[in-house]
């Protein structure tokens, strides 16, 4: 609800509660998406679902404001590149679980 009380002070029509259902669906549906190559255990599936969970938040968002701002077509491509970033960082900095981290770990 944060984001919703912040954007309201810079768009006062903003329908908070529109805004909140419709991330919060989107986000839902980006997880599972998101989960699909690990539950399935094929790492080509990012590829193939990778895009619509990057836009949903975007989008989603982008349908509440794009009545009350003239800059609300970018939002998605700001969405989208805030969560790229997002991802990238925290991808790089994931713990590194190899064989020799393995190794390491089976002589304790």
């Amino acid at each position: 609800m944060g984001q919703a009380v912040v954007l309201a002070r810079l768009v006062p029509a903003l329908p908070a509660r529109a805004w909140v259902l419709r991330t919060a669906a989107a986000a839902s549906s980006a997880h599972v998406l998101g989960l699909l190559p690990s539950l399935t255990g094929q790492p080509w599936v990012a590829g193939v679902v990778g895009l619509p969970p990057l836009l949903s938040l975007g989008v989603a968002q982008w349908s509440v404001l794009r009545g009350l701002v003239p800059w609300a077509a970018r939002w998605v491509t700001a969405t989208a590149l805030g969560w790229l970033v997002g991802l990238a960082v925290s991808w790089a900095s994931r713990p590194r679980c190899g064989a020799r981290s393995s190794r390491t770990w089976s002589r304790r």
